[in-house]
């Protein structure tokens, strides 16, 4: 499970959490948070998603969605929380379970020794 680390002052309970999960026949991202009112807004590497929930909210991205929106090898993924009502915003950054947006190799012959 990835976790998320809380802007400044914040406390870290309030950060996003994020975790690897299946949906249907693909892989997603699961992320959930808290928010102070159904009103906020929550986007993910800045793109508005939809969630799921009341002020205790959460969201599945598929991680073929998740690629398409971050940059190639990322470790992180922003989240952010815009209230309209107060004109805040914050911003939380989100660790990606290990190898999620990495590249693979393919290899042709694996040799594995022992000393």
């Amino acid at each position: 499970m990835a976790g998320g680390s809380a802007p400044l002052g914040a406390e870290p309970s309030s950060a996003p959490r994020a975790k690897l999960v299946h949906c249907g026949a693909q892989d997603c991202l699961k992320i959930s948070g808290r928010r102070d009112s159904t009103s906020v807004i929550v986007r993910v590497n800045g793109e508005p998603v939809l969630v799921e929930g009341g002020t205790r909210w959460r969201t599945k991205l598929p991680v073929a969605r998740l690629r398409r929106m971050s940059p190639r090898f990322a470790r992180t993924a922003s989240v952010t929380l815009s209230n309209p009502l107060s004109s805040t915003e914050t911003t939380y950054e989100i660790d990606l379970p290990i190898g999620l947006l990495g590249g693979t190799t393919p290899l042709a012959a694996l040799e594995v020794t022992a000393w």
